[in-house]
């Protein structure tokens, strides 16, 4: 079963988040993660990519979409504006957006955008190596901001309670997520499940000890028995 693409929505205006709530329930594949009237919330969880498209509108109390759309350039999130005024869509195209909608949406041009976006944007990572990025963006500690840490220098990932811990070589970062969810971000070719709360990079796997995985910083993580066998084929083991 393929996953849904999951959808981050944004509008200062709550009819118009439940208008567009509305005709996205008759387009398959896509489901609305998250819908907001307040632009930095907007923004916060978009940054913990709890959506893989963003559609915002422009003029905003609050925040413009424009700049929302180039807070999300930074991570990797395509987004799509929507707005009632035309003359956006010039800015639109020159920031180099995913797509523009005039309001009020309509249900095919939304679903053929939708479609052209997650073609260009989305299935590339789910078929290309690093997932078409190498690195991911990580919350600074103040949530404010964020950073960028490359795949490669992850060791490991875990999760424990309602946290998930990323392991560099000198740093551990937290971020308030599943393991689910990094496991579907993380490189196929760079990272293997070992237990319901860890994942491994391969780059960092020296060898298998008993039911534990040593890693090349001396590390040993539990290896269960439900992972075992796929990830010794991974290993050619």
């Amino acid at each position: 079963m393929k996953s849904l693409v999951k959808l981050g929505l944004i509008d200062d205006e709550f009819f118009e988040l439940e208008n567009l709530k509305g005709l996205l329930k008759g387009i398959p594949g896509y489901k609305v993660s998250f819908a907001v009237t307040d632009p930095k919330e907007g923004i916060k969880l978009a940054r913990n990519f709890e959506c893989d498209i963003l559609m915002t509108d422009i003029e905003m109390d609050k925040l413009n979409g424009l700049i929302i759309s180039e807070e999300m350039e930074k991570i990797g999130i395509p987004v799509i504006v929507c707005s009632a005024y035309e003359k956006y869509a010039l800015d639109s195209i020159n920031l180099s957006v995913a797509g523009y909608l005039v309001k009020p949406v309509k249900t095919l041009p939304l679903k053929d955008l939708l479609n052209k976006v997650k073609s260009k944007f989305i299935e590339p990572r789910k078929t290309s190596p690093g997932h078409s990025l190498n690195f991911v963006m990580l919350r600074t500690p103040d949530s404010f901001g964020s950073f960028k840490i490359y795949w490669i220098d992850i060791y490991y990932i875990e999760q424990i309670k309602n946290y998930t811990y990323l392991y560099s070589e000198n740093q551990t970062f937290r971020e308030r997520s599943t393991l689910e969810d990094w496991a579907s971000k993380a490189p196929e070719e760079l990272f293997i499940r070992v237990h319901n709360a860890i994942i491994v990079n391969f780059s960092y796997v020296t060898r298998i000890v008993g039911n534990n995985v040593e890693l090349s910083n001396g590390k040993n993580l539990p290896l269960s028995y439900r992972y075992r066998k796929a990830f010794k084929e991974a290993c050619n083991l």
